[in-house]
Parts: structure tokens; sequence; C-alpha cells
């Protein structure tokens, strides 16, 4: 898809990709393998990224684009319109300038404009994409975007999310998704580690398939019941940003339960409703964090390592209630003598002791 976008554009045929995925997945990198082949077949490269720590000035990744396509009247042009309601006629003005500086830049040579964490951006910056992308589709241009599909460092910030949106519908989506087995053997073989099929399994299932969470996995030991490092810690649980106090305990508790605790259960161990187990969970799926467990259908975590990172920064006593809490609600069910059950019960006991 991506080298018929790169041939469409350098046929005059401009448009807008989007590259989503989790933190990890490899967003950023496959940008710049399609910013390598671009050059191969003549393109100029323009490259923005947001600033996640906050402090930018507004609409930072443009200035810098703009400055790398050596236009400084049109770096001029961006300054002091960033705030300003979107149907503000002075911002079109200055946004229709800024078109222009764009295709006459291609004019000569055809372009690709990559918007790197564009989740990090200010709203303008996000607006002057979609004008682009819906400017220019008679230009040598391709602009690629690339955002995390949590949004979880947009969390504050809903005008961020909501512009998002509108852009990816005026142009292609892609959202990447995790390495499969067959990858994940080839990571570990590149790491001089034999890729036994027991660990491809469990490295694969710990990390999703996300490529930076395979390599961190395998450089920390994780597969060797190592605790998960404080680096990838911070990396997943910043995933949650964008949930509550009430809400994380939530997911704490599907975290201690795993995939075999239903809504009920997880509701009367959490001390929540269950409705509002309901609505976490669908927020959790929608975010890419659950997915529903093969066998029992139950929700359970998309990466054991966010599972585990989950629980190790859980206070111990509340771990400890927690899994007197399961067992005890557990122990009240009528299934509560088969052998999954009793199983079930006396981990979470031995856990409790």
């Amino acid at each position: 898809m991506l080298e018929v976008a790169l041939d469409s554009a350098s046929r005059g045929f401009g448009g807008l990709v989007a590259l989503t995925g989790e933190a990890g997945i490899g967003k950023t990198r496959l940008a710049e393998e399609v910013v390598a082949r671009a050059c191969e077949l003549g393109f100029v490269p323009a490259w923005g990224s947001g600033w996640p720590e906050g402090g930018s000035p507004p609409l930072w990744p443009w200035q810098d684009i703009l400055e790398q396509l050596g236009d400084a009247e049109a770096v001029r042009v961006l300054d002091g319109h960033a705030e300003r309601d979107a149907l503000d006629p002075e911002r079109f003005a200055r946004f229709r300038r800024i078109g222009q500086a764009v295709a006459k830049a291609a004019s000569e040579r055809p372009l690709i404009i990559v918007v790197d964490d564009a989740q990090a951006t200010d709203r303008g910056a996000l607006l002057l994409a979609r004008f682009l992308a819906r400017s220019l589709h008679r230009a040598k241009v391709l602009l690629l975007v690339t955002y995390r599909i949590d949004l979880g460092s947009a969390a504050d910030a809903p005008e961020v999310v909501d512009a998002l949106v509108d852009l990816t519908a005026d142009g292609t989506r892609l959202e990447l998704r995790g390495l499969d087995e067959a990858d994940v053997a080839e990571v570990v073989s590149r790491s001089g580690r034999p890729p036994a099929a027991s660990d491809l399994a469990a490295l694969r299932q710990l990390t999703g398939g996300n490529p930076l969470l395979v390599h961190e996995a395998l450089a920390a030991g994780v597969l060797d019941h190592s605790p998960v490092p404080s680096r990838v810690r911070r990396l997943l649980l910043s995933r949650l940003a964008p949930f509550g106090e009430a809400e994380r305990s939530i997911l704490v508790t599907v975290a201690v339960l795993g995939a075999t605790g239903d809504e009920n259960l997880v509701a009367a161990v959490s001390g929540a409703s269950v409705a509002s187990v309901r609505a976490v969970c669908e927020r959790a799926r929608s975010a890419g964090l659950l997915r529903p467990d093969p066998v029992s259908g139950h929700e359970g975590f998309a990466h054991g390592l966010l599972r585990d990172a989950l629980v190790e920064q859980e206070d111990a006593p509340v771990l400890t209630a927690m899994h007197r809490r399961a067992a005890d609600e557990l122990a009240a069910l009528p299934s509560a003598s088969t052998p999954e059950a009793v199983t079930r019960i006396a981990h979470h006991r031995a856990l409790a002791a």
C-alpha cells in the first residue's frame, strides 16, 4: 500500500497515509523506511515531530518542515495563528499560503512530508495537515503521519484526539500490529539465543509481538523470570494515563484474576459495579490493552508484560486483600468444587497467605 502511495504521489496524485499503533510497534521505523525508499525514487524529504514533553511553540512540526523545504517566508506565515478559531479567515489565508509553498516545492521534485508523533502536536498542526491533505491531492506530495493508537499522551487534550480522527478521514489509515511467532523467532535468533518453541510462545504472549518490548524483554532476561524492567514498566504504564484511579483499580483486578475472571467476578473482587467494570473493559479494549481470551472468552491483557507491570506496581497489602477476596468469591460459586475452580482457589489462597 505504501509503495502504491509513493507511486501515486510521484505521478501527481498526492495523499495522506496515517500509520497508527501502540508505542514501540514500529511506526517511526516504518516511516524511516518509507522515506528511504522515497529518496531512492527521487523524492525530497521533510520531517517534523511532535514534542510530548510540552512547551513547544504552536505548529512546531510545520515550522521544522518548512525550514527544511527552505521557505523562510512560509515559516513566518505560521506565526501567531495556532489558537484561532477553525473558521478564522486569516488562518485560512495562511494555510493557503503554506499550501502554495509546499506545492511550489513539489513542482520541482516530489515531496514526502512526515509528521511523526502527531498525538503530541497541537490542534492547529493537525488542522494544517488536514488542509494540505485536501488541497494537495493534485500535487506530487505524500503526507505521512504517525500517531499512537492509544492516544495516552493526548489524554488531556480531547481537541487533539478529535483532530486526529478528522485527519485520518481524509486519507488512508494503516494500523500496525505485533509480530507473529515467525517474526519473533527471527528477532530471538538475531539476539544469539536459540529460539526454543516454548520461549517463542511465551515471548509472543508476554509482549503481544511489540518489537520494542520483544527486544527489551530479551535484553532484560524476562524469559528467565526476571522482573519487568523499569524502562519497560514506564512505557507500558504510560498507556494507562487516560484512566482514573478507580478505573485503574478495576484493571489491576483484571490482571490479578487473569483471563478466567468474568465481569461479575471482577466487580465482586474490585468492589465496583458490573456496569463500571464493563465500561472500563470496553475502553481498555478500544485502546488495545485488553482482548478476549481465546479459551475462556473473558477479558485478558494483550501483553503479559503489561499485566505483570500493573501487578508489580501495586502495594503488597492491596494485592493480598485482592487475592483473599478472589478466593472467597470463587469458593462461593456453585462451580467451586470443579478441579479448575479448586486450582484457582488454591492459587489465590497461596498468594493471600
